[in-house]
Protein backbone atom coordinates (compact mmCIF):
# COMPACT_ATOMS: atom_id res chain seq x y z
CA UNK A 1 0.00 0.00 0.00
CA UNK A 2 3.14 2.38 0.12
CA UNK A 3 3.02 2.94 -3.42
CA UNK A 4 -0.60 3.69 -3.39
CA UNK A 5 -0.40 5.93 -0.40
CA UNK A 6 2.47 8.15 -2.08
CA UNK A 7 0.40 8.54 -5.23
CA UNK A 8 -2.52 9.40 -3.53
CA UNK A 9 -0.25 12.52 -1.84
CA UNK A 10 1.28 12.93 -4.89
CA UNK A 11 -2.38 13.50 -6.22
CA UNK A 12 -4.03 15.48 -2.79
CA UNK A 13 -0.99 18.13 -2.78
CA UNK A 14 -1.09 18.50 -6.78
CA UNK A 15 -4.68 19.38 -6.14
CA UNK A 16 -3.80 21.66 -3.21
CA UNK A 17 -1.57 23.65 -5.02
CA UNK A 18 -2.30 27.43 -5.39
CA UNK A 19 -0.84 30.26 -7.29
CA UNK A 20 0.39 28.41 -10.45
CA UNK A 21 -1.26 29.04 -14.00
CA UNK A 22 -4.62 27.47 -14.02
CA UNK A 23 -3.26 25.46 -17.50
CA UNK A 24 0.13 24.38 -16.19
CA UNK A 25 -1.62 23.54 -13.05
CA UNK A 26 -4.37 21.26 -14.99
CA UNK A 27 -1.40 19.55 -16.97
CA UNK A 28 -0.20 18.80 -13.60
CA UNK A 29 -2.94 17.18 -12.59
CA UNK A 30 -3.73 15.25 -15.80
CA UNK A 31 -0.37 13.84 -15.43
CA UNK A 32 -0.27 12.91 -11.66
CA UNK A 33 -4.04 11.21 -11.90
CA UNK A 34 -2.85 9.19 -14.74
CA UNK A 35 0.34 7.78 -12.94
CA UNK A 36 -2.05 7.40 -10.19
CA UNK A 37 -4.29 4.66 -11.89
CA UNK A 38 -1.04 3.14 -13.13
CA UNK A 39 0.31 2.60 -9.72
CA UNK A 40 -3.17 1.70 -8.88
CA UNK A 41 -3.80 -0.83 -11.43
CA UNK A 42 -0.07 -2.18 -10.65
CA UNK A 43 -1.22 -2.20 -7.02
CA UNK A 44 -4.04 -3.96 -7.23
CA UNK A 45 -2.78 -6.97 -9.70
CA UNK A 46 0.07 -7.66 -7.60
CA UNK A 47 -2.61 -8.07 -4.44
CA UNK A 48 -4.36 -10.19 -6.71
CA UNK A 49 -1.54 -12.60 -7.71
CA UNK A 50 -0.39 -12.73 -3.59
CA UNK A 51 -4.22 -13.62 -2.51
CA UNK A 52 -4.46 -15.72 -5.51
CA UNK A 53 -1.58 -17.48 -5.01
CA UNK A 54 -2.29 -17.82 -1.30
CA UNK A 55 -5.51 -19.55 -2.11
CA UNK A 56 -4.47 -21.73 -4.42
CA UNK A 57 -6.75 -19.80 -7.49
CA UNK A 58 -5.67 -20.68 -10.60
CA UNK A 59 -5.71 -17.89 -13.08
CA UNK A 60 -6.36 -18.58 -17.10
CA UNK A 61 -3.81 -17.89 -19.04
CA UNK A 62 -4.74 -14.69 -20.38
CA UNK A 63 -5.47 -13.53 -16.52
CA UNK A 64 -1.87 -14.57 -16.08
CA UNK A 65 -0.26 -12.75 -18.90
CA UNK A 66 -2.92 -9.64 -17.55
CA UNK A 67 -1.88 -9.71 -14.16
CA UNK A 68 2.14 -10.01 -15.27
CA UNK A 69 2.02 -7.98 -18.11
CA UNK A 70 4.13 -10.70 -19.93
CA UNK A 71 3.96 -12.78 -22.24
CA UNK A 72 5.89 -15.95 -24.42
CA UNK A 73 6.51 -15.25 -27.60
CA UNK A 74 8.22 -17.36 -29.73
CA UNK A 75 11.31 -17.00 -31.54
CA UNK A 76 12.24 -17.58 -35.48
CA UNK A 77 14.95 -20.59 -33.77
CA UNK A 78 12.06 -22.03 -32.04
CA UNK A 79 13.39 -21.50 -28.91
CA UNK A 80 10.98 -18.63 -26.89
CA UNK A 81 11.12 -15.87 -24.47
CA UNK A 82 9.14 -13.83 -21.66
CA UNK A 83 8.69 -10.10 -23.02
CA UNK A 84 6.68 -7.53 -21.57
CA UNK A 85 3.85 -5.55 -22.74
CA UNK A 86 1.16 -2.94 -21.65
CA UNK A 87 -1.95 -3.08 -21.92
CA UNK A 88 -4.29 0.38 -22.68
CA UNK A 89 -4.43 2.46 -19.33
CA UNK A 90 -8.53 1.94 -19.65
CA UNK A 91 -8.68 -1.65 -19.70
CA UNK A 92 -6.06 -2.36 -17.49
CA UNK A 93 -7.71 -0.41 -14.72
CA UNK A 94 -10.84 -1.76 -15.38
CA UNK A 95 -9.29 -5.11 -15.41
CA UNK A 96 -7.35 -5.28 -12.46
CA UNK A 97 -10.27 -3.51 -10.53
CA UNK A 98 -12.43 -6.75 -11.61
CA UNK A 99 -9.75 -9.68 -10.81
CA UNK A 100 -9.24 -7.58 -7.53
CA UNK A 101 -13.02 -7.92 -6.67
CA UNK A 102 -13.09 -11.43 -7.50
CA UNK A 103 -9.88 -13.15 -5.85
CA UNK A 104 -10.70 -10.68 -2.65
CA UNK A 105 -14.22 -12.12 -2.71
CA UNK A 106 -15.61 -8.29 -2.79
CA UNK A 107 -18.24 -6.08 -4.87
CA UNK A 108 -16.50 -4.01 -6.86
CA UNK A 109 -16.88 -0.39 -6.32
CA UNK A 110 -18.66 1.82 -8.98
CA UNK A 111 -17.44 1.49 -12.51
CA UNK A 112 -14.99 5.00 -13.49
CA UNK A 113 -16.79 7.06 -15.23
CA UNK A 114 -16.25 5.73 -18.91
CA UNK A 115 -16.89 9.31 -20.73
CA UNK A 116 -14.91 10.55 -18.42
CA UNK A 117 -12.40 8.57 -19.15
CA UNK A 118 -12.27 8.99 -22.75
CA UNK A 119 -11.86 12.23 -22.49
CA UNK A 120 -8.91 12.25 -19.59
CA UNK A 121 -7.21 9.51 -21.72
CA UNK A 122 -7.35 11.89 -25.16
CA UNK A 123 -5.97 14.70 -23.27
CA UNK A 124 -3.34 13.20 -21.47
CA UNK A 125 -2.68 11.66 -24.96
CA UNK A 126 -2.51 15.08 -26.70
CA UNK A 127 -0.19 16.25 -23.52
CA UNK A 128 2.28 13.45 -24.27
CA UNK A 129 2.50 13.48 -27.83
CA UNK A 130 1.81 17.72 -28.58
CA UNK A 131 1.49 18.45 -32.18
CA UNK A 132 0.61 22.13 -31.49
CA UNK A 133 0.86 24.65 -28.48
CA UNK A 134 -3.03 24.35 -28.42
CA UNK A 135 -2.33 20.68 -27.40
CA UNK A 136 -1.61 22.12 -23.69
CA UNK A 137 -5.06 23.51 -23.57
CA UNK A 138 -7.45 21.93 -21.87
CA UNK A 139 -11.12 23.12 -22.04
CA UNK A 140 -13.26 23.62 -18.82
CA UNK A 141 -15.33 20.52 -20.03
CA UNK A 142 -11.91 18.49 -20.29
CA UNK A 143 -10.86 19.62 -16.71
CA UNK A 144 -14.67 18.97 -15.31
CA UNK A 145 -13.56 15.18 -16.49
CA UNK A 146 -10.56 15.26 -14.68
CA UNK A 147 -12.14 16.51 -11.48
CA UNK A 148 -14.94 13.58 -12.00
CA UNK A 149 -11.96 10.64 -12.61
CA UNK A 150 -10.50 12.44 -9.42
CA UNK A 151 -13.74 12.00 -7.67
CA UNK A 152 -14.11 8.62 -8.34
CA UNK A 153 -10.13 7.28 -7.78
CA UNK A 154 -10.96 8.64 -4.33
CA UNK A 155 -14.00 6.15 -4.21
CA UNK A 156 -12.27 3.57 -5.53
CA UNK A 157 -8.98 3.96 -3.11
CA UNK A 158 -11.39 3.81 -0.31
CA UNK A 159 -13.02 0.29 -1.49
CA UNK A 160 -9.68 -1.21 -1.63
CA UNK A 161 -8.52 0.11 1.87
CA UNK A 162 -11.95 -1.29 2.55
CA UNK A 163 -11.41 -4.79 0.74
CA UNK A 164 -7.81 -5.23 2.46
CA UNK A 165 -8.59 -4.69 5.95
CA UNK A 166 -11.69 -6.94 5.77
CA UNK A 167 -9.11 -9.59 4.20
CA UNK A 168 -7.05 -9.35 7.01
CA UNK A 169 -9.95 -9.81 9.61
CA UNK A 170 -10.95 -12.60 7.39
CA UNK A 171 -7.48 -14.36 7.71
CA UNK A 172 -7.30 -13.31 11.47
CA UNK A 173 -10.54 -16.00 11.85
CA UNK A 174 -9.24 -18.50 10.03
CA UNK A 175 -6.09 -18.32 11.54
CA UNK A 176 -7.89 -17.89 14.98
CA UNK A 177 -10.38 -21.26 14.43
CA UNK A 178 -7.52 -22.96 13.27
CA UNK A 179 -5.33 -22.82 16.42
CA UNK A 180 -8.66 -23.80 18.47
CA UNK A 181 -9.10 -26.87 15.97
CA UNK A 182 -5.18 -27.61 16.75
CA UNK A 183 -5.73 -26.81 20.60
CA UNK A 184 -9.02 -29.06 20.50
CA UNK A 185 -6.67 -32.39 18.90
CA UNK A 186 -3.80 -31.82 20.85
CA UNK A 187 -6.30 -32.13 24.19
CA UNK A 188 -8.16 -34.67 22.88
CA UNK A 189 -4.99 -36.78 22.32
CA UNK A 190 -4.10 -36.10 25.68
CA UNK A 191 -6.93 -37.61 26.79
CA UNK A 192 -6.95 -40.68 25.06
CA UNK A 193 -3.67 -41.24 26.27
CA UNK A 194 -4.67 -40.81 29.36
CA UNK A 195 -7.65 -43.09 29.29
Amino acid sequence: MALIKAMGEELRLTSGLKGLDPQFHRRLLVRVLFSTFEAFAFHLKQRTLEAGNAGGIQFSQTEQRKLTETKIVERPDGSTEERSFFLKSQDNLAFAVAIYSRVMGVEPPPAFPAEAMSTGIAVRHRLTHPKSAAAFMIQDSEAQAIVRLAEWFKVAYQWSSSAELASIERIRKEMSTSIQNQIATIRAAQDDHKA
